[in-house]
Parts: structure tokens; C-alpha cells; sequence
């Protein structure tokens, strides 16, 4: 293997899976202590592994254990569930949250308000330096966001706070800085679900009901002119007694609208041309009667890959959906939990801050 070129060296391990990468660990000491940890080469082994490999159902127990279950991206097939495999997290046997996962790192937060980015190959992970203190009220509303800003390279955390009088404020940790930033005066609520982050901007849908007076809108936050600014949606989502719920996903490298219809399923939109309302566009709907007739609202979790998204419904029961064969298979797993499609990677999050 030494005669080998280095170039030859690296494109062949950038090509292999995680498992076999981190079985190499103890093969050659160099590529433990640098290869491996290089960023250029992190990237590339992820690039790759997002079109060639195949990714891992993260299995969240409502008893708060983690355990994964293998996905095959030919078949689009699922391991029985004699092939789980429960996995040791960072901070066993506290209750905790997930946030969402992104380039092989699962983020969470603990019922101590502990936010930890998590790397479940590598066993590696961080405790994020704690947020400002939320001003003390009555009330007070939390929403959150994770993901990885591609113009900057940088890992972002977002928190937001809103207030029952007053403006809200946005917390936001970067990764290259192991350091939080704080907007006040946010003009918008706290998002319905979650913050998303596409492009270098957070974006939710902020939190409104029929007897709120507030408008049902997106908001954004541009995380490098560190600006707030509305996104219109399409005129068919201003209707509320046909989307009762909408909300944001990242998938497929996409920002995708996603609005529910109680009973009947969900449509999917997305903006052809970023901010730009005329050019929302309805990409495809994904009806309730492929999943047993009796659901009532349908979550798009993230995506496997070839089409296939995760599927929740009614919180109870989880499917793959194939969008191209328009077929939904029920996940038959003997524990109630929730599902996240991972991918897993070398990226290290106990670095962040000491580079």
C-alpha cells in the first residue's frame, strides 16, 4: 500500500463507508491523527457517501434510548428489527430533545437545557457554551435550529426566545467561533416546529392561530447581513381552513413548504426563485389514503435518499414513502419512537473552538 501514490490513497478511503474508515483507525496512525481529520477530507468522504452509501435509521425511543436500524438504498429496504442496535449517547439516562441531524451529527438538548452536537460513529461530541439567560416572564416560548452554513463552512445553533409581551430575541451559535451572537427585537414569533437552516438563512413559519390576530408568514434571518426579512407564501396557503398546519423542511438539498390537510395529507411547495412569491410552486402532494385511509396529519421527517422520505403519522406510526412509486411502507418496530434518516460521517464537533 505505501508504493502507492498519497493522491491514489485518499481518493480510494474518501469512496469507503464510515464503518470501514473507522475500522482503519488502528491500520496507520497517520491517517488516525491527520488524515481523518482533515477538513478537506471529511468533506470529501461525506460528499461522496451522500450519493453512494447507504444511510441508517436513527430509531428515538419515547423511553429515551437510541438505537439505529440499516436502510438499503437499492431495495429501499429496511433491516428486520432483530438488527437493531441500541447506542450509548453522550449523557445516558437524562430525558432530552432531538433538534434535528446534520452531516453525521445529531443535536439535541437535555431536560437541563444542555445543548449537545453529537457524532454517533466517532463517539466525539460537544457541549455547546450555554446561551445568554432568557429574560424572566410570564411566558416565554422556545424554538430551535440546527444545520451547517455551506457559504461560511461553519455549524450553526439557533434558539429563539418570544416573549408573551413584547419582541423575542435570536441566539445564534457558530462553530468556527465556539461563540453565540444575540439579536434582539426579533420581529417575528417563535416558529411552529422548527428553524431551518437553507443558503446562509434561518427560516420558520412563525406560530399563529385563527384568534391570534398575527399573520401567517415565514420568517428568516440572514445569518451574514444579520438581517430579518418576511418570505411571502403562496396565495393558496393564506387559506386556514385548508392548510391547518404549515411548516418548513430541508430536504433533498431543498427548502420545501409543507402544508397539512387534516385527514386528507399534506402538499409540498417550493420557491423556484428565493424570495420571490409568484414562483412558489406545488412539486408534488402525498395523499392520507396511502397510509391506511385513518390519518390525520402527516410529518415529513427527512429524506433516505432515490426519493424516499420518512414519514410520521399521527406521532403514532412511522412509513418510508417513495415519491416515485407513490408507495408507503410502514416501519413494524416493536417499541413507540420516533425516526430520523442519518448518514454518518467524520466530522468532530470536540474541535470546535480549539482550531
Amino acid at each position: 500500500m505505501s508504493s502507492l501514490p498519497e493522491d491514489i490513497i485518499i481518493n480510494v478511503l474518501t469512496r469507503l463507508p464510515i464503518k470501514s474508515l473507522l475500522r482503519f483507525r488502528c491500520v496507520c496512525k497517520s491517517w488516525c491523527n491527520n488524515l481523518f481529520t482533515d477538513p478537506d477530507f471529511v468533506k470529501q468522504q461525506f460528499d461522496h457517501a451522500l450519493k453512494h452509501h447507504n444511510p441508517v435509521i436513527l430509531i428515538d425511543s419515547t423511553d429515551f434510548n437510541i438505537s439505529c436500524i440499516g436502510y438499503d438504498l437499492v431495495s429501499s429496504t429496511v433491516s428486520s428489527d432483530d438488527h437493531i442496535v441500541e447506542i450509548d449517547y453522550p449523557t445516558e439516562n437524562e430525558k432530552y430533545q432531538i433538534i434535528d441531524v446534520c452531516h453525521g451529527l445529531l443535536c439535541y438538548i437535555t431536560e437541563n437545557k444542555d445543548i449537545i452536537i453529537w457524532n454517533p460513529y466517532t463517539k466525539n461530541y460537544k457541549k455547546l457554551p450555554s446561551p445568554p439567560e432568557a429574560h424572566q416572564s410570564p411566558m416565554v416560548e422556545y424554538g430551535y435550529g440546527f444545520g451547517y452554513d455551506s457559504k461560511t463552512e461553519d455549524y450553526k445553533f439557533a434558539r429563539m426566545v418570544s416573549y408573551q409581551f413584547g419582541h423575542g430575541e435570536l441566539n445564534v451559535y457558530s462553530s468556527r467561533t465556539d461563540s453565540w451572537k444575540t439579536m434582539v427585537n426579533v420581529p417575528f414569533l417563535y416558529p411552529y416546529e422548527q428553524l431551518v437552516l437553507f443558503n446562509g438563512v434561518f427560516h420558520w413559519v412563525q406560530s399563529s392561530t385563527l384568534d391570534s390576530g398575527f399573520p401567517r408568514v415565514i420568517g428568516s434571518f440572514d445569518l451574514e447581513s444579520e438581517t430579518f426579512k418576511e418570505i411571502q407564501l403562496p396565495v393558496e396557503f393564506l387559506d386556514r381552513n385548508k392548510f391547518t398546519v404549515v411548516d418548513l423542511r430541508f430536504l433533498e438539498g431543498n427548502l420545501y413548504l409543507i402544508g397539512r390537510i387534516y385527514m386528507a395529507g399534506v402538499e409540498v411547495w417550493m420557491m423556484k426563485e428565493y424570495g420571490v412569491r409568484e414562483s412558489w410552486t406545488k412539486m408534488f402532494t402525498i395523499d392520507s389514503q396511502k397510509f391506511g385511509g385513518a390519518a390525520g396529519y402527516l410529518t415529513l421527517k427527512n429524506s433516505l435518499g432515490n426519493g424516499v422520505i420518512a414519514v410520521e403519522v399521527d406521532h403514532l406510526h412511522h412509513y418510508l414513502y417513495d415519491l416515485n412509486k407513490e408507495d408507503a411502507t410502514q416501519l413494524e418496530i416493536n417499541m413507540p419512537f420516533f425516526i430520523w434518516a442519518f448518514l454518518g460521517s467524520l466530522v468532530s464537533p470536540a474541535c470546535w473552538g480549539t482550531q
